[in-house]
C-alpha cells in the first residue's frame, strides 16, 4: 500500500475508526472527515472525535445537510412517488461522500471502512468484491468513477468483520458499545419512511391481479415488490406485486408471481471498459442480500436488457442490478422496467 495523504470518511463506526487505524499505522498522515447529512447525528459526531482524539490525527466536520437533501432526499422521494424503490447508499456514496473528499482535499487518496477491493489493469481501476464474502460491500459502491477509484483506498478489503471487530475492541476499548451499526437510509433516523413521505400519502385500495379490491392501504409509496404484511387471509400468503402510485393501488398476489426473468437497466457504470460488449455473461446481484444468478446482458440502440437463466424473486424497479465475474465488479445499472 503506498503512503501519502488520506482523506478517511470517519462514521464514529466500528469499521470505519479501525479502517483509520489501519492507515495511521502503516505510515499515512490520516485526516478524518465526519459528514452531517441530517439532524440526530450528535452521537455519531461525538464518538468519530474520541476516535480521532484516541489516534491522534485531525478531525473535520463537514456539514452536508443541504446538498443531501438535494442529491439524496428529494430523488428518494420522486423515486416512491413513481411507484419505485431506490436505494440512496449507490447514489450518496460517488455524488456525496467521495465528490465531497475529492474536492474538499484535492490531492489525497479517500479512504472507506467498505469491505471491497480496488485493482488497476491496464489503464482502468477495477472494483473488486472484499474477501469476506458475509460482509463485502461492493454492491453499493459499483457507480463510482474511474477518477473517484483511482484515489480510493480500502483498508478492510482483505480482512473479515469478526476480525475487524474483534481488534476495534482491543483498540478501542467499549467506544462502540451503544453504537448500533449503520443504516442503509440514515435520514429515517426516528421517523421512518412514512415520516419522509408525509404530505405525498393518501389511502387506497389493495387489490388482487384481477382487479377485485381485498382491502385499503394509507400509502402505495410506503410499500415495494415482494412485501409481505397486512393483506388479510386468503389461505395462503399473499405478496406486493405491483405498486400503481398514479391510480394509488397496491396490488397482491402469490409467491409465484414474483419471480420474473427479464428487465432493463438505465444509468449504467462500467469498471473493465467504457462500455461493454453488445452481449455478455454474468453473474447479477439485483439488490445487496440477493445471492446473484446467472444473467446474460444484451445491449441495442444503447438500451440494456437483462435475462436470467432461472426466475428470480422480486425483481424491483428502481433497485440497482450489479454484474459481477468472479469476484471483479463488471458494472451495473437502476433496475427500470421488469417484463412479464
Amino acid at each position: 500500500m503506498p503512503l501519502g495523504d488520506v482523506a478517511v470518511a470517519l462514521s464514529g463506526g466500528v469499521d470505519s475508526s479501525y479502517a483509520a487505524y489501519l492507515l495511521k499505522e502503516a505510515g499515512w498522515n490520516v485526516l478524518a472527515v465526519t459528514f452531517i447529512f441530517c439532524d440526530g447525528q450528535e452521537e455519531t459526531v461525538s464518538r468519530a472525535e474520541k476516535v480521532a482524539t484516541l489516534l491522534g490525527v485531525v478531525h473535520r466536520v463537514i456539514n452536508l445537510r443541504k446538498r443531501f437533501d438535494e442529491l439524496v432526499v428529494k430523488p428518494f422521494i420522486q423515486e416512491y412517488l413513481k411507484s419505485r424503490t431506490p436505494n440512496p447508499c449507490v447514489i450518496c456514496n460517488p455524488l456525496l461522500k467521495w465528490e465531497t473528499l475529492r474536492n474538499e482535499f484535492n490531492g489525497m487518496h479517500i479512504a472507506t471502512g467498505h469491505y471491497a477491493r480496488v485493482r488497476k489493469s491496464g489503464r482502468r481501476f477495477l472494483l473488486l468484491r472484499g474477501r469476506d464474502k458475509g460482509k463485502e460491500q461492493s454492491y453499493f459502491l459499483y457507480r463510482l468513477t474511474q477518477s473517484q477509484l483511482e484515489r480510493t483506498v480500502f483498508p478492510l478489503g482483505e480482512m473479515t468483520k469478526s476480525k475487524v471487530n474483534k481488534e476495534a475492541e482491543r483498540i478501542f476499548g467499549n467506544i462502540f458499545d451503544s453504537y448500533r451499526g449503520s443504516q442503509d437510509s440514515c435520514f429515517l433516523l426516528g421517523g421512518g419512511l412514512k415520516q419522509v413521505l408525509k404530505g405525498y400519502l393518501a389511502p387506497g385500495d389493495v387489490v388482487d391481479t384481477s382487479g377485485k379490491v381485498t382491502g385499503s392501504h394509507n400509502g402505495a409509496a410506503l410499500f415495494t415488490i415482494g412485501q409481505r404484511r397486512g393483506f388479510g387471509s386468503f389461505g395462503e400468503p399473499r405478496y406486493v406485486v405491483r405498486i400503481d402510485t398514479k391510480s394509488n393501488r397496491v396490488y397482491i398476489g402469490n409467491e409465484e408471481q414474483l419471480y420474473k426473468r427479464r428487465f432493463s437497466i438505465v444509468d449504467t457504470n462500467w469498471f473493465p471498459y467504457e462500455y461493454p460488449r453488445e452481449r455478455f455473461q454474468a453473474i447479477c446481484k439485483i439488490r445487496y442480500l440477493h445471492p446473484g444468478a446467472e444473467a446474460v446482458v444484451s445491449c441495442s440502440g444503447g438500451r440494456y436488457i437483462v435475462e436470467f437463466s432461472e426466475p428470480q424473486k422480486a425483481i424491483t424497479p428502481g433497485q440497482s442490478a450489479v454484474f459481477y465475474d468472479g469476484d471483479r465488479v463488471i458494472g451495473g445499472g437502476i433496475i427500470d422496467r421488469v417484463f412479464e
